[in-house]
This record gives C-alpha cells, sequence and structure tokens, in this order.
C-alpha cells in the first residue's frame, strides 16, 4: 500500500498565478503552490535545501523531487512559448509569522496592505513587574514583535542618568513603543522627541502586558505621572529642592505632582 503523501507548509499562496507571453501560445503549463514554494525558498532566499525541507515539513529528496520537476516546468514556458500556471498541490497554508521567517526578504504575514507591522516594545522593569518609575528605571524588557507575535525578548541594562539618557538609550535600541507606570511630561517629551509611543499608567507582569498590547486589550492610564508611593518625607528626586509630590487621597503621587521623568 503505497504511503501517503505528506501535506507541505508553505507560506502563501501568490498573488500571481498566470504568466502569459506576448505572442504566445494558448497551452498552459503548470507548477503547483508546492513547487512553486520551493524555488521560492531556494532561488529566491537562498535557503539551503535542509532548511528549505524544516520550513516545509518535509523530507529533503522531496524539496530535490518538487525543485527538479519545478524548473523544468518553467523552462518549458519559457522555451516553447507557453502560459505558466501556479496552482494546485496538496498544501498547507501558513497562518502567522514564525521566529525562523524573521530574516525572510518576504513575508505575507509582515506586511498588511504595505503597513510595517514589526514593532520593539521596552517596559521598565524590577523583579518581572512594570516598574512603576520610568526615571529610575535600571533595566528594559525588549520584545521584538512582528503582525502581533512576540519573536524575541531580552533584557537591556540602564546606563546613565536622566530622562534624556534613558530616551536616547532606548532610540539607539531601535525602540518604537514604551509601556511604563508613572512618566513625567520631561521623560514624555524627551521620548516623544526621539519618536518613541508612551502608553503610561500601565502596572502588573511586563510580559504579559506586551501580550496585551498586542492584543488591544492594555489598559494603560493616558497623562500618568509618577505612581510609586514614597516613605514619609521622600520626594521623587527629580524635583527642585523642597518641593514634594502631591499626593493624592490614595497616597501616591498625583497626575500633575511629579514634573520629572
Amino acid at each position: 500500500m503505497p504511503r501517503p503523501t505528506k501535506r507541505r507548509c508553505i507560506c502563501a499562496k501568490p498573488s500571481v498565478t498566470l504568466f502569459e507571453p506576448v505572442g504566445g501560445r494558448d497551452d498552459v503549463v503548470t507548477i503547483g503552490f508546492d513547487e512553486f514554494e520551493v524555488m521560492r525558498l531556494l532561488d529566491y532566499e537562498a535557503y539551503s535545501q535542509e532548511q528549505c525541507a524544516k520550513k516545509m515539513q518535509v523530507s529533503r529528496p522531496t524539496v530535490t523531487r518538487m525543485y527538479d520537476h519545478a524548473r523544468q516546468q518553467v523552462v518549458r514556458a519559457l522555451v516553447e512559448g507557453k502560459k505558466l500556471q501556479i496552482h494546485g498541490g496538496d498544501v498547507i497554508v501558513c497562518t502567522a509569522l514564525k521566529p525562523e521567517c524573521m530574516g525572510a526578504k518576504h513575508c505575507c504575514h509582515r506586511q498588511q496592505k504595505g503597513e510595517e507591522t514589526m514593532k520593539k516594545i521596552a517596559v521598565p522593569v524590577e523583579n518581572g513587574q512594570v516598574f512603576g518609575h520610568f526615571g529610575k528605571s535600571r533595566a528594559f524588557l525588549l520584545s521584538d514583535t512582528d503582525n502581533g507575535a512576540v519573536l524575541d525578548q531580552k533584557m537591556l541594562p540602564v546606563t546613565g542618568e536622566g530622562h534624556g539618557a534613558l530616551a536616547g538609550l532606548l532610540k539607539n535600541a531601535g525602540v518604537q513603543v514604551l509601556l511604563c507606570g508613572g512618566i513625567g511630561p520631561g521623560a514624555q517629551q524627551a521620548l516623544k522627541e526621539a519618536g518613541i509611543t508612551v502608553l503610561a499608567g500601565v502596572s502588573g507582569d511586563a510580559k504579559e502586558a506586551v501580550l496585551a498590547y498586542l492584543s488591544g486589550t492594555l489598559i494603560s492610564v493616558p497623562g500618568a505621572t509618577c505612581n510609586h508611593h514614597h516613605g514619609e518625607g521622600h520626594s521623587c528626586g527629580h524635583h527642585e529642592s523642597g518641593h514634594d509630590c502631591a499626593h493624592n487621597e490614595h497616597g501616591g503621587c498625583g497626575h500633575n505632582g511629579c514634573h520629572g521623568a
């Protein structure tokens, strides 16, 4: 009994599926979507056959057979002046960007209607939680994301002091979005000048905050400033001498109390 054919995983079906030569014949030569994908990966993306086989979830001999047949069909269409059609094949279409596709020249999941979907998100962290005072951040969680998925995460230690230094650090790291707790107007302006979008008033687990942002469910407080609690006699550390934060009824900083980072 013959072994059943394994379905081949492809990134997407091509947007153009018929090539017709000027003055050519009406005959049609066909290659499958899987054969097109093999040629795209090997010749356009410069994958090795091993990499191609892994991505398409087939064996290397299968990749070789598909590639040889696809090339023969394409050359036949060119030499004989026939139409070339891309159609058919037992395939599974990928539904989301995978980490191994990050460096690919083309991925249908990377762009939607011409808009770049890749974003680098920064979150100030302490013990895995969103740190409540941006100006005193000692480390940031950096998340590389694409099309709503987290591809990679790493920690960025803070070097330098002050909101200007922090904004420069994040800008140099390629950050586009900052999720944070409390942040003052000076820091917000520095980040705005660096081209970084700020969502303040975020709390809880840092990684969960990133996922909530990507899913559109993140709860933030526009214009939120310092939201940490001060001990008796303790000031924000970013005010002029003798000026403390204006505490609200809950004992934290009021939205207009902190004027530093």
